[in-house]
This record gives C-alpha cells, sequence and structure tokens, in this order.
C-alpha cells in the first residue's frame, strides 16, 4: 500500500518512535544540506543576495519567537493543513492516480509557500525546496496516520531553531 504513495522509505503498519524519529532527522538533515547549498551559492557566487532579508527584529527574543515557535505554527495550518483539505476539495472530480494527486499537492502547495518567502528569488527556491519536504513530510504522516500536523510543526520548529542558531553564532 505504501509504495502505491511514493512514500516506501518507512513501514507504514507500525510507526515506532525510532522510525518516526529517523525520518524526522532526515528531512531536518535534508533541509539543511539544501540551505548550506543555497547560502554557499549566495555568499560566493551571487554577492550575499540571501542576507538582504526585509525583516529587522527589535530583539532577538522576538526573533526566536516568531521565527522558531510562531511561523512553524502558522505556515503549517495554512500550508499544509488547510492548503490539503482545500486542495482535496478542488481535485475530488481529477482523474489522476492517487500518487499524482500526491505530487501535484506536494509541488503546488510549495510554490505556494515559495511565494509567501519573496525576499528574493534564491530565497524563493529554498523556500520552494523546503515546501516540497515539508508537504511530503505532511502527506507521510498523514497517510501513517500519526499526527501529520504536529509532526510537520516540529520538523519546521527544529528546522528553524538549527537555522536560527546557525545564524547568530556562525555568522
Amino acid at each position: 500500500m505504501h509504495a502505491k504513495y511514493g512514500m516506501h522509505f518507512f513501514n507504514f503498519q507500525q510507526m515506532t518512535l525510532g522510525k518516526y524519529l529517523k525520518f524526522v532527522f532526515l528531512v531536518i538533515s535534508i533541509n539543511l544540506l539544501l540551505s548550506v547549498a543555497i547560502s554557499y551559492l549566495s555568499y560566493y557566487y551571487l554577492k550575499g543576495i540571501l542576507s538582504n532579508n526585509a525583516i529587522i527584529w527589535d530583539s532577538t527574543i522576538e526573533e526566536a519567537i516568531v521565527t522558531i515557535l510562531l511561523v512553524p505554527i502558522f505556515e503549517t495550518l495554512i500550508f499544509q493543513y488547510y492548503s490539503y483539505k482545500i486542495f482535496l476539495y478542488i481535485t475530488k472530480d481529477v482523474t489522476l492516480t492517487d500518487s499524482n494527486k500526491d505530487w501535484l499537492f506536494i509541488i503546488c502547495s510549495s510554490l505556494v509557500f515559495s511565494f509567501m518567502h519573496s525576499y528574493n528569488w534564491l530565497y524563493r527556491v529554498n523556500a520552494f525546496l523546503g515546501g516540497i519536504t515539508l508537504n511530503y513530510s505532511y502527506l507521510y504522516f498523514k497517510k501513517a496516520k500519526f499526527y501529520p500536523y504536529l509532526s510537520v510543526v516540529l520538523i519546521h520548529l527544529l528546522y528553524n531553531l538549527c537555522v536560527f542558531l546557525l545564524k547568530k553564532y556562525l555568522a
């Protein structure tokens, strides 16, 4: 059943804590590697375009609360939970395989997610790639019937925490 959805990395029949943590770690690692590669590209070849962030924070505490806690909660609600419900409603009469519908959702929602991160074109590319992994994760945990909303909030939160710490202490 799970191979039908293109999500065959883990067995859905029994979601153990070990499998859960492996998947979460894998997704966060992929996102961090993509972000480091894009940051490298920006810094060495594109005149530091990623450093042109339009948000000016009043304090580090404010930045941490918003980016690490609030953003994952609200973005997951909008770009995974509600967008999936809307997508299913819109495509209910469309003749596609379940796998094709899944990938169509992943791409469409990731595009919208990337355009909401409009600081510059490279930031949008990074957000699109991150959106793919978050949307894939949402569908993965939804099909596993294992807390999809909370799982993606956790992934997004941990990723944002890593990026926050890297920016604050390595930059």
